[in-house]
Parts: structure tokens; C-alpha cells; sequence
């Protein structure tokens, strides 16, 4: 009897499996990046259809939730045609081949304008894409448009610019300055989305719409061609609904760039290799303080969880004291600061009369800050790093909150209606920006009132794999990924 080559037989299986999946297949705006791809190399579904679909969806809702800042569907369509193209010829595509995204709207851009929410950029069109949109398109993402975010990427929306909603409740708040793209992905908009990072950005509206964000270790990805808030802390990476398109989107937009010189050559990983189903001897650290500190009941209950899913998938849970925090936290602005007026050089404080009113104070009160304070903050965040590196050569991850509350309450103008006090909103995400650490929001639950709630772990420089793998075994360990918003009730 003759013996099939296991080549041969995975073919086989492979086959049967997508004929499975093309009886069972009925496209949804909340499909996996994978599970879309595949139905589009069956040509059950088309890249050109789903262009339409989400074309449809964001007509229908974005109205009322304020995420794109601009849209181009013919655009779209063009490029969703040749990717049909590509897949009716068949041969090797591209994870991301085919795939409707958008990214925020800091990233250069020459088919769009590129304002940062600002008022003294609306109208501009750079000549040269950032690269992180040279390379999801190089890998055959169809971009559908930018995203709106807070003035400059600070805190506060610009009056001149409209503020995107939560879909999950729009009377709360949808995060920071990546809150465009959180909302886009989280109301089936598309199907991934860059954001940026400079003490929180991609992982407290991640936290507060119920996504996946991925903060990568600085100088993983190139920031070339994305307007800065603060070069010293600034991170760009994927928003998504699962763990598993974050990684895939990780992997076209990661590596060394010559146009950026703070970008690192350190190899690659591979992402999407989850290797084996359970988590047998990862050693993950928490601390009961830290995590419980002025936080909300509700997301300690949830982290308390996680631990426990952790520890029944193989991880060794591990108490541990956290690296102090409140020194760099205290200075930390002193850092965005001075980085601010640097980066807004060219139109502050000449044309400050332009700037919203939150953004323009915030860079005026910076101008006091001297070169020894600056040199100081400074000296804090290498001292955390070090003091954080040490604390992880006792565990490979930290386990804590994305952030210290569901999703707050907002005014009309999409801003926080709350005092919320600066060092409570830092606490879980600005400490990784000044050391660099890349982090992962995950989604851990929801309250009573059905709000989102999150979880972050956090990983040694350049180890996003180990990231990746940790928070999808646990995504596929819960079903909270199965809650999406729905958009005709928030």
C-alpha cells in the first residue's frame, strides 16, 4: 500500500477543511483578519465585497460615532480589485492581502490630508507616506481612510475637529488620542488600525472599547512620516479585535527603517506562531498593590480572573513587588513636555492662537520647564527601566490593568466631564512608554453595566511574540471576543 507525503496529506485535510468552512462561512464585519483571507482564496467572498459591506456599515453608523476624519471608497474599490485579482491567479498572498484597515490620522498620507487633529495642519497633503502605510499597503491591505484622534495627539479634541464616541456607550469616553481608531475597529468599521502611544494612547482606548492594542517595544516599529508628540516616547502599533490580526499586522509593519534611525535591526519574530496550546512554565508577576491601588473594583475582579485562566493554561503566577513608579510619574510630563514644543516648533508658539485650548496651555506651561528638569525626568525613566528589567529576570510577563477604570463619562465635546487625577491615568501605561516595553491590552470581561474591561501584559524589549502568544491563549481561553457593541442601542 502506498503512503501519502505528508505534504500531500495536509493538502488534502486542508481542502476538506475549506470546503467546511464555505458551507458555514457568512461574512461579518467582526470576521478574524484569517478567517476573511481564506474565504477570499476559496472565492467564497471578495476583498471588492467587503469594501462594500463596511462601506455600507460606516454610512450607516459613523454619523454618529466621529471615527473617520476621512474616508475614500473608490479608492478602496480600486485596490480591493486588484487584490481579487491577485487571489483569482492564485499562488503565495499576503496575510494581509485584500484586507480593509485604516490608520490614524498622524500618519502621512499622499492620497489623504494629514491634520493630527490639529487646526493649523487641516488641508495638508505631505508628498511621502509614513512607512507603516508603505508597508501594510506593500503587503496588500486596502486602506479605507484616516482616523480622527485628540489635537496633536495630547490629551483634548481641537473644536474645529469632531470627537469620536464609544460604541459601546457614547456617553463615555472612547480613550485618548488613538480613540479614532478604537472606535473604528470596535464598531466593525475595519479590521484593523494603527494607533500611536506616547503614555497610554493605543492601550486606554483599546481598554476602553473593548480591543486588542499592541504597544511595541521602541524602535520595533518605524515612526518616519507619523507626526510626533513626544520622539522620546512616541509608539505606533496595531488595534484590532484579536490577538491573532495584531500579530499579523505586527509583522508587515515591524523592522529596521532607514528613514528612521531610532528603529532597531533586532530580528523579526514570527507572531503568528503560537506554538504549543497551553502555557506550561511562563512565569507571570503581579502585584496585589499595584494592581489594587485606586482602582476600580470592577477591573480588579476582572485582572483577579485572568489570573486564574492564566494559571489553569500552565503559567506560573507569581507575586512580585512592582518598580516604584510614582517618581517617574511625577516628572513624566516635564518629558512630553519639552518634547512637545519641540515637536510643534514650526507652528507654536507663532501661530498658538490656531491651538485648541487644552494643547495651547499645556505647551505654554511647558516653556518654563527648564534643561535640569527635563534632564531629570529624564534620568527617572532610565532609572525605571533598569529597576523594570531587573524585575524581569524573575518573570517572563507582568500581568496588570490597561487601566485603572472602565470608560468614563464624557461632555459634548468628547472630553473627560470627570477630574481624573493625570498620575491615576498614567499608572498602568506611561511608565512602559518611558522604558520601552512592549505591552498588550487584552479584553478580560465587562461590568455590570456592560462597559469593556481590560488587561495588559507586558514583556521584555523586542519579545512581542511571547506577548502575542500569552494574550491569545487566554483570548482563546475566555468569549469575550464573541461581545461586539451594538450600534442601533449605545
Amino acid at each position: 500500500m502506498s503512503v501519502l507525503p505528508l505534504a500531500e496529506v495536509r493538502r488534502v485535510v486542508n481542502f476538506f477543511l475549506f470546503i467546511k468552512m464555505s458551507e458555514t462561512f457568512s461574512f461579518s464585519p467582526f470576521n478574524s483578519i484569517t478567517e476573511i483571507t481564506d474565504q477570499f482564496r476559496l472565492g467564497n467572498f471578495s476583498p471588492v465585497e467587503a469594501v462594500q459591506v463596511l462601506s455600507d456599515r460606516i454610512e450607516k453608523f459613523d454619523s454618529s460615532l466621529n471615527s473617520f476624519a476621512a474616508i475614500d471608497i473608490e479608492r478602496a474599490l480600486e485596490k480591493a480589485r486588484t487584490a481579487e485579482k491577485l487571489y483569482r491567479a492564485g499562488g503565495e498572498t499576503s496575510p494581509l492581502l485584500g484586507v480593509p484597515i485604516a490608520v490614524k490620522d498622524l500618519c502621512w498620507t499622499t492620497d489623504f490630508d494629514t491634520a493630527a487633529g490639529m487646526k493649523v495642519l487641516k488641508g495638508w497633503r505631505p508628498d511621502k507616506n509614513a512607512t507603516v502605510v508603505d508597508r501594510l499597503e506593500a503587503a496588500g491591505a486596502i486602506m479605507l481612510g484616516k482616523l480622527n484622534t485628540t489635537e496633536g495627539a495630547f490629551v483634548g479634541y481641537h473644536p474645529d475637529f469632531t470627537a469620536p464616541k464609544n460604541p459601546w456607550n457614547r456617553a463615555r469616553w472612547a480613550g485618548v488620542s488613538s480613540s479614532g481608531p478604537a472606535v473604528s475597529v470596535a464598531a466593525g468599521f475595519c479590521f484593523g488600525a494603527l494607533g500611536s502611544d506616547t503614555g497610554g494612547s493605543i492601550r486606554t482606548p483599546s481598554a476602553s472599547c473593548g480591543i486588542v492594542g499592541l504597544k511595541p517595544t521602541y524602535g520595533r516599529v518605524s515612526r518616519y512620516g507619523v507626526v510626533p508628540l513626544s520622539d522620546s516616547l512616541d509608539h505606533i502599533g496595531p488595534m484590532t479585535r484579536r490577538v491573532e490580526d495584531c500579530a499579523i499586522m505586527l509583522a508587515a509593519i515591524a523592522g529596521y527603517d532607514a528613514a528612521d534611525p531610532t528603529t532597531s535591526d533586532v530580528p523579526l519574530d514570527n507572531y503568528s506562531d503560537w506554538g504549543p496550546a497551553d502555557l506550561n512554565g511562563l512565569r507571570i508577576g503581579y502585584d496585589e498593590t499595584y494592581d489594587g491601588e485606586e482602582v476600580d473594583s470592577e477591573v480588579l475582579e476582572a485582572i483577579q480572573a485572568a489570573r486564574k485562566v492564566f494559571e489553569k493554561r500552565g503559567a506560573e503566577l507569581r507575586p512580585v513587588t512592582m518598580t516604584p513608579i510614582k517618581p517617574l510619574l511625577d516628572e513624566f510630563m516635564n518629558i512630553v513636555g519639552v518634547d512637545a514644543l519641540n515637536s510643534h516648533r514650526e507652528w507654536f508658539p507663532t501661530r498658538a492662537a490656531e491651538y485648541g485650548e487644552g494643547l495651547r496651555s499645556f505647551l505654554e506651561a511647558s516653556m518654563v520647564i527648564s534643561a535640569t528638569d527635563y534632564a531629570g525626568a529624564q534620568m527617572l525613566a532610565r532609572k525605571f527601566q533598569g529597576g523594570f528589567a531587573h524585575l524581569l529576570l524573575e518573570i517572563d510577563l507582568l500581568l496588570c490593568p490597561s487601566w485603572a477604570t472602565p470608560a468614563q463619562p464624557v461632555g459634548p465635546d468628547g472630553n473627560l466631564s470627570l477630574e481624573v487625577d493625570s498620575g491615576l491615568l498614567l499608572k498602568f501605561t506611561a511608565p512602559f512608554n518611558a522604558s520601552g516595553n512592549p505591552t498588550l491590552s487584552v479584553p478580560c470581561g465587562f461590568t455590570k453595566d456592560g462597559l469593556p474591561l481590560s488587561l495588559q501584559l507586558v514583556g521584555r524589549h523586542f519579545e512581542e511574540a511571547l506577548l502575542l502568544r500569552a494574550g491569545h491563549v487566554y483570548e482563546q481561553s475566555c468569549d469575550w471576543i464573541s461581545h461586539v457593541p451594538n450600534l442601533e442601542e449605545a
